[in-house]
C-alpha cells in the first residue's frame, strides 16, 4: 500500500507580463507579452520523504517553491498540502 501524498503538485504554471507600460503600448503599438516561468511541473512528496528540485539558474526552482508555499499563485495547476 502506498501512502497518500503529503504534498501533490499537478500541472503547475507561472507566467509573469514582461509587456511594456499600457500607455507606451498605446502609442507605439506594442503588444503584450509574457514570460512562461514554470510549465507543467507535477511531483508528490509522501510524508517522511526526502524531496530535492534541481535545475539550472533560472529554470524556476524558486517560483515553484514559492507556489507550494503560497507566497506566489499559479497561473494554473494546483497545490494540495494535505
Amino acid at each position: 500500500m502506498t501512502a497518500a501524498p503529503f504534498i501533490d503538485v499537478k500541472n503547475l504554471r507561472r507566467t509573469f507580463d514582461v509587456s511594456k507600460p499600457w500607455l507606451n503600448r498605446m502609442l507605439e503599438g506594442g503588444r503584450l507579452e509574457f514570460l512562461k516561468a514554470v510549465d507543467g511541473v507535477t511531483f508528490q512528496i509522501t510524508r517522511g520523504e526526502t524531496f530535492a528540485l534541481v535545475g539550472e539558474s533560472g529554470s524556476g526552482k524558486t517560483t515553484v517553491a514559492r507556489m507550494v508555499v503560497g507566497l506566489l499563485p499559479p497561473s494554473s495547476g494546483e497545490v494540495v498540502i494535505d
